[in-house]
């Protein structure tokens, strides 16, 4: 069975200093490093906390990687 998580400090933090950064190239290389479960948890944060509050352009910039 699963347990996911929907938060991780760390995994959060550097989504956070990308975000802020608006490195959105880093975006990818930052993903591949994770392991599986944080990978899991990256993507509910990415889709849960981060993109609902992105700008249109921000947005559509981390969807075309």
């Amino acid at each position: 069975m699963i347990n996911d998580k929907h938060y991780h400090p760390i995994v959060a933090s550097h989504l956070r200093q990308i975000a802020d950064g608006r490195q959105w190239s880093l975006l990818p290389a930052y993903l591949d490093s994770l392991s599986h479960a944080q990978f899991r948890t990256a993507g509910y944060m990415l889709g849960e906390q981060f993109m609902p509050r992105m700008e249109a352009e921000d947005f559509w910039q981390v969807l075309t990687l």
